[in-house]
C-alpha cells in the first residue's frame, strides 16, 4: 500500500489518518473526559464500531491499491464544461433530504430556547445579530407569526436553506476551479463534510447564516485570486457576514488583501523596503495591542468576552488562556471542525507546500484562517466550548478550504486526490454520530450531561432549560429528580435568596457576606454581583456599588434590572446624564416597565424638562400597570395641548380606575370640546 502511494507524504498521510482513527477509538472509552471533539462513538452501540473498523481497514487499501490514476496530470487541459446540472440538482436534493430527515430535535444544547422565545416575542437583545434576527423573524411572520411550532420551523428553514446555498455555491466554485469531475466532486464533498455542517441540519441557533456567508466569502475570494471573478465581488458576502454577526471582522484582513493585491496601491506597498514594512507592521501590532489591553483593563464587558489572560477573582473554574482546559478545548474544536487537521499539519512539513502557501490564492485563505483561529482562541465560551462549538464553527470554513484546496491543487502533493478521500472519510466518521445525537433525544440528554459535568458552573442555566424540555415531553418525574439534584449542586441560588432577605431586613453586613460567599463559589453569578452592588448603594458606598453593578452588567448584558440599579446609583451620585442614558437602555429592553419610566419622569421633573416630562407621562398613562395619578396627569397634558380626543380617552380610563366623575364634568364645562360624560 505504501509503495503504491509513491511518496513520503502519502505514507505520512495514511499514518496520520490511522492515528486519528485510533484517537477516535480510544477517546470513545472516555466520554467523561475533556475529549468531546473525538469521543462521539462512546454514545453508540456496536454497529457504529463496525463502521469505524471498515474505515480503518478498507478505505486506505481501496484508495491506494486501486490502479486507476486518480491524480490529474500537471498539464491537464480544462474541459471547459461545468458540472452537469442534473448532478448539481441531485447533490442539492440529497443534501436537502439529509438536512430535513436528520434535523435537530434537541435544542437545549445551545441557545435554542432563547431564540424560540425571542422570535415569539418579537425581540432581540443581541445588537450584533440584528440581521440574523431580521431574517428569522421575516420567515417566522411568513409562517403565521404565532406559536412555538412556527418559530421552530422558521429556525429549521433558515438553517437548512443556509446549508443548501453554501453547497450550491461550492458546486459553482468547484466548476470554476477544477478541470475534472473527480476533483470537483471531491472539493464539494470535502466542504460538505466539515464539522460546521451540523449547523445546517435544522440546528436551533443564529449562526448558520453567518457560517454560510463566511463560506461564500472564502470561495469567491479564491475565484478572484485565480482571476475568475471581479475584485469587488467578495465585498457582497463580506457585507452579508457583517450583517449576520460581529465576528465578520476576521474577514477584513483578507478583504483588504484582495483589494490591494495587483492594484497600484498594492504594488507600491510590495515595492517598499523590507525594513519599512517591518516598521509599519510593528506599528500596527503595537497599536492593536495597546487598544486591546486598554479595553481589557477598562471594560468589564470586553474583559469577560475574552478568555482570562491570567487567573484572577473573576476566573470561573480555573479556565484561563493557557490553562489545560482551554488548550484541550481548542484542540477538540479543531478536530471537530476538520477531523483531518493532523493531515493538514503534516502537509506543512513539505517544503513544496510551504512554498505553495506563499502564493496569492493560498495567502488569501491564510488571511481568513489566522484571524479566525486567533479569535476562537481568545473569545470566552460562555456556555463552555463543548456547547459553544457552534459560536466558533465559522473558523472551520477557511480551515477546510485550505486543506482541500492544497490537496486538489495541480501543483499539490502526489496522490492528493486519494488523501482527500481520507479527509472526507474522517469528516463523515465524525459528522455522522454528531447528527445522530441531535436526532435522538436520549443521546442529546446524555451528551448534555457530559458537557455539564465538564463545565459545571457554565452549564447551570442549561440544566434548568433541560428540565423544562423534559416537562414539555411528559417526563415530569425525571425533571423533578434533576431539579432536586440541581439544588444540591448549585447552592448559590439559595444563598442568594438568603442574602436578599437580609437586605429587606436592612441587615447589610450579613447580606454582603452571603453574596460574597456566592461569588467565591461562582464568580459568574451575576444576580449576587448585582445584589452586592445594591447593598453597597444602600450604604451609600457608591464607588463599590458601581463596581459590582458594572461587573454584573458585563456578566449578563441587557439585564434591565441591573441597568435600572446602575441608573439609580448614578442618580444618587448626581451624574444625571449617565443615569438618564442607562434608564433609557433599561426601558429599551422592557418598554412597558412602569418603574423605569417613573424614574425617568422624576428625573425630567427635577431638571424642569417640561416636554420630556410630559412625553414620559403620556407613555406611562397607557401602560397596563399605570397608577391613576399618572393617567390623570397625562389627560391634563392632552388638555393643555388642545388634544381633546386623546384627553377624553385618558379621562375615560381614569374613570374606569375610580376617578371622580364630578371633576370630569367640571372640566367638560371648562373645555366644551372635551367629550367624556354625556
Amino acid at each position: 500500500m505504501i509503495s503504491a502511494a509513491g511518496s513520503n507524504f502519502s505514507r505520512t498521510a495514511v499514518i496520520t489518518y490511522l492515528i486519528t482513527l485510533g484517537a477516535i477509538f480510544a477517546a470513545s472509552f472516555f466520554p467523561e473526559q475533556r475529549l468531546w471533539g473525538l469521543s462521539w462513538y462512546g454514545y453508540f452501540d456496536w454497529y457504529l464500531w463496525l463502521v469505524l473498523a471498515v474505515a480503518v481497514l478498507i478505505v486506505p487499501v481501496v484508495m491506494f491499491g486501486w490502479r486507476q490514476n486518480y491524480d490529474r496530470p500537471d498539464t491537464a487541459p480544462s474541459s471547459g464544461r461545468s458540472l452537469s446540472p442534473l448532478l448539481v440538482f441531485l447533490i442539492i436534493i440529497v443534501a436537502g433530504a439529509a438536512f430535513y430527515f436528520f434535523r435537530c430535535q434537541t435544542h437545549f444544547l445551545g441557545d435554542g430556547y432563547q431564540l424560540l422565545s425571542w422570535l415569539q416575542n418579537g425581540v432581540n437583545h443581541k445588537p450584533w445579530e440584528k440581521g440574523t434576527f431580521l431574517v428569522l423573524n421575516s420567515v417566522y411572520q411568513l409562517l403565521g407569526g404565532t406559536g412555538e411550532s412556527a418559530a421552530r420551523f422558521a429556525l429549521q428553514i433558515v438553517s437548512c436553506s443556509s446549508g443548501l446555498i453554501l453547497l450550491l455555491a461550492t458546486a459553482v466554485t468547484a466548476t470554476r476551479l477544477y478541470h475534472t469531475t473527480v476533483d470537483r466532486m471531491l472539493f464539494i464533498l470535502g466542504i460538505a463534510t466539515g464539522g460546521y455542517m451540523l449547523l445546517f441540519f435544522g440546528y436551533f441557533e443564529s449562526y448558520p447564516l453567518f457560517v454560510m456567508s463566511v463560506g461564500l466569502f472564502g470561495q469567491v475570494g479564491l475565484l478572484v485570486e485565480r482571476g475568475r471573478a471581479p475584485r469587488w465581488l467578495p465585498l457582497i458576502p463580506l457585507a452579508l457576514a457583517a450583517l449576520f454577526h460581529i465576528f465578520a471582522v476576521v474577514l477584513i484582513p483578507a478583504a483588504i488583501f484582495i483589494l490591494l493585491h495587483g492594484s497600484s496601491w498594492g504594488n507600491r506597498i510590495a515595492s517598499m523596503k523590507r525594513s519599512t514594512l517591518v516598521i509599519l507592521s510593528a506599528g500596527i501590532v503595537a497599536v492593536s495591542l495597546a487598544v486591546f489591553f486598554y479595553l481589557y483593563l477598562n471594560s468589564f464587558f470586553f474583559r469577560f468576552t475574552i478568555v482570562p489572560l491570567w487567573p484572577d477573582q473573576h476566573t470561573v473554574e480555573g479556565y484561563w488562556l493557557l490553562s489545560a482546559k482551554h488548550l484541550f478545548d481548542y484542540a477538540n474544536q479543531l478536530f471537530l471542525l476538520l477531523p483531518g487537521v493532523l493531515i493538514l499539519v503534516s502537509l506543512f512539513f513539505s517544503a513544496r507546500t510551504r512554498a505553495r502557501v506563499l502564493q496569492p490564492d493560498c495567502l488569501f485563505l491564510l488571511f481568513v484562517l489566522v484571524p479566525s483561529l486567533g479569535l476562537v482562541f481568545l473569545i470566552n465560551p460562555g456556555l463552555g466550548m463543548p456547547r459553544d462549538w457552534d459560536l466558533f464553527s465559522f473558523a472551520g470554513i477557511p480551515l477546510t478550504l485550505l486543506f482541500y484546496y492544497l490537496l486538489l491543487d495541480r501543483d499539490g502533493p502526489r496522490n492528493g486526490v486519494r488523501i482527500a478521500v481520507l479527509g472526507i472519510t474522517l469528516g463523515l466518521l465524525l459528522l455522522g454520530p454528531r447528527v445522530a445525537t441531535q436526532v435522538d433525544p436520549e443521546l442529546g440528554v446524555a451528551l448534555f450531561d457530559r458537557y455539564a459535568a465538564l463545565d459545571r458552573i457554565k452549564n447551570r442555566t442549561g440544566r434548568f432549560i433541560l428540565g423544562e424540555y423534559l416537562k414539555k415531553h411528559n417526563r415530569e418525574d425525571e425533571a423533578r429528580r434533576r431539579e432536586l439534584q440541581n439544588n444540591l449542586v448549585f447552592p448559590q441560588e439559595g444563598w442568594n435568596i438568603e442574602g436578599w432577605e437580609y437586605i429587606q431586613r436592612d441587615q447589610m453586613d450579613s447580606a454582603m457576606m452571603k453574596f460574597r460567599q456566592v461569588i467565591r463559589f461562582d464568580p459568574s453569578f451575576y444576580t449576587s454581583l448585582a445584589n452586592l452592588g445594591v447593598a453597597y448603594a444602600n450604604l451609600e458606598q457608591y464607588d463599590s456599588a458601581l463596581y459590582y453593578l458594572e461587573v454584573a452588567a458585563a456578566r449578563m448584558p441587557f439585564n434591565p434590572d441591573t441597568y435600572n440599579n446602575l441608573g439609580g446609583v448614578y442618580y444618587s451620585m448626581g451624574d444625571f446624564d449617565k443615569a438618564e442614558k442607562i434608564w433609557k437602555d433599561a426601558i429599551d429592553l422592557t418598554p412597558e416597565n412602569f418603574q423605569f419610566l417613573e424614574y425617568l419622569a422624576q428625573l425630567y421633573q427635577q431638571q424642569n424638562r417640561v416636554e420630556d416630562y410630559e412625553a414620559i407621562l403620556i407613555e406611562i398613562a397607557w401602560l397596563k400597570e399605570a397608577p391613576l395619578e399618572y393617567v390623570t396627569r397625562a389627560a391634563e397634558v392632552y388638555l393643555k395641548r388642545g388634544q381633546y380626543e386623546p384627553a377624553g380617552r385618558a379621562f375615560q380610563r381614569a374613570l374606569s380606575m375610580g376617578f371622580d366623575s364630578a371633576v370630569v364634568r367640571q372640566l367638560q364645562i371648562q373645555y366644551p370640546k372635551l367629550n367624556v360624560l354625556r
